[in-house]
C-alpha cells in the first residue's frame, strides 16, 4: 500500500470517527432547537471572539517569523501571517497539513529551505505542549475534585453522546462502550500506520529528536526573547478568550466563570489535537460533555460548542481564505517578475 493511500484511508478513519461523534451528539437534537439559538445569539462576543482569534494567529505568525529570523533567514510580518492562516485552512481539509503548507508558503515566497522552516514549527509546537501541560497541571491543582469527578463518573457515563433517559441509570456502561470503541478505534490506526513498519517508525521519531533539539538552540539565537514569550503568553490568553467570551452569546452558558472558560480551552485544544479535520466531532462532545460539569445541560452545552466551533471556522475560512488568494496572487507576481528578468539568448 503507498504513502497516499495509507493517507487516504487513515483522514477517511479519523473523518468517520469525527462525523460519528457528530451524529452522536446530535441526532436527538432538532435542527430548529440549534437555528434558533443561532438566530437569538449574541453576535457581540461571537464576533469579539473571532477577532481575539485572528489577534492569536498574528501573534503566532511574529513568533514564528522570529524562529525564522533565528536561524538566519527574514521574512515579512504580512507573509507569516498568511503563511499561518493558510496552514489553518488546510487543517481543516487534511489533519497536520497545516504545518507543511505553511512553511510552503515561505518558502516559495523568501526560498528559506523547507527543512529549517519545520525545525522552526516543530520548536513552536515544544513551546505550545509546555504551555497547555501548564495550563493543564494548573486546572488539575486548582479543580482538582471536579476533574477527578468527570474522569471517574461523568466521562463513563458517555452523556451529551447517548439518550439522556438511559444516562440516568448510574449503573448503565453505554457511554462507556462507546467511548473506549472510538479509542480502540483509534489506538488500532495508530497501530497499523506505525508499528506495522519499525524502521520508519524508528526513523521518525530519530528525525523529531534531531529536529525539536536543532529548534530549542534556536531559542538562544533570539533577538528578543522578551517579545517571543509575551507572543506565547499572547497566543493562549486569546484562546482563552475565545472560550471566555462566547459563554455571553448565550442564556445558558452567560453565568460561567474563569475556570469554565479554562477548561473548555483545555477540553477544545485535546480535541484539536486528535487528528480529525478541524476536531469537528470530537470538539462537540468533549466540550458538551465537560460543561456538564458546570450544570449545563447537554443540548446547550452542545448549541454553546456548535457556535463556538463556528466562529472558528469562520475566522478561519475568511481570513485563511483572503490569504490564500493574496498568496497565490504574490506567487504569480513573482514567477512573472523572474520570467521577465531571466536572460533572453540574442542572435
Amino acid at each position: 500500500m503507498n504513502h497516499l493511500v495509507k493517507n487516504i484511508l487513515k483522514n477517511l478513519t479519523f473523518l468517520s470517527i469525527g462525523v460519528l461523534l457528530l451524529w452522536l451528539a446530535f441526532r436527538n437534537m432538532k435542527m430548529e432547537q440549534v437555528l434558533s439559538s443561532f438566530r437569538s445569539a449574541n453576535y457581540f462576543w461571537i464576533v469579539t471572539a473571532m477577532l481575539c482569534g485572528v489577534f492569536a494567529h498574528w501573534s503566532r505568525a511574529m513568533r514564528w517569523r522570529q524562529l525564522i529570523s533565528s536561524i538566519g533567514y527574514r521574512t515579512s510580518k504580512a507573509t507569516s501571517f498568511k503563511a499561518v492562516m493558510v496552514g489553518y485552512l488546510f487543517n481543516f481539509v487534511v489533519p497536520r497539513m497545516g504545518e507543511v503548507s505553511r512553511c510552503a508558503v515561505i518558502n516559495r515566497k523568501d526560498r528559506i529551505p523547507l527543512d529549517k522552516l519545520i525545525g522552526t514549527v516543530i520548536t513552536e509546537r515544544l513551546f505550545d505542549l509546555i504551555v497547555i501541560t501548564l495550563i493543564s497541571v494548573g486546572i488539575y491543582l486548582l479543580q482538582f475534585a471536579m476533574i477527578n469527578e468527570f474522569i471517574y463518573e461523568v466521562l463513563p457515563k458517555g452523556p451529551c453522546i447517548i439518550e439522556e433517559d438511559v444516562t440516568a441509570d448510574p449503573g448503565n456502561k453505554t457511554g462507556l462502550y462507546i467511548l473506549f470503541a472510538l479509542g480502540a478505534a483509534f489506538i488500532g490506526v495508530l497501530v497499523y500506520l506505525y508499528v506495522k513498519n519499525p524502521s520508519d517508525l524508528k526513523g521518525r521519531i530519530r528525525s523529531f529528536i534531531i529536529n525539536a533539539f536543532d529548534g530549542v538552540k534556536s531559542i538562544t539565537k533570539l533577538k528578543s526573547p522578551f517579545w517571543f514569550i509575551v507572543h506565547t503568553v499572547n497566543i493562549w490568553l486569546m484562546y482563552f478568550l475565545m472560550a471566555y467570551l462566547i459563554f455571553f452569546s448565550l442564556p445558558a452558558t452567560a453565568d460561567l466563570g474563569l475556570a469554565a472558560g479554562f477548561f473548555v480551552l483545555l477540553l477544545g485544544t485535546i480535541a484539536i489535537i486528535v487528528p480529525i479535520p478541524g476536531g469537528i466531532g470530537t470538539y462537540h462532545t468533549f466540550v458538551a460533555i465537560g460543561l456538564t460539569i458546570f450544570a449545563i445541560d447537554c443540548p446547550d452545552g452542545k448549541l454553546y460548542a456548535t457556535i463556538s466551533h463556528s466562529a472558528q471556522m469562520v475566522m478561519i475560512f475568511v481570513v485563511g481564505g483572503i490569504s490564500l488568494i493574496f498568496t497565490t496572487l504574490d506567487q504569480k507576481r513573482t514567477k512573472k517578475e523572474s520570467i521577465d528578468e531571466a536572460p533572453t539568448d540574442t542572435e
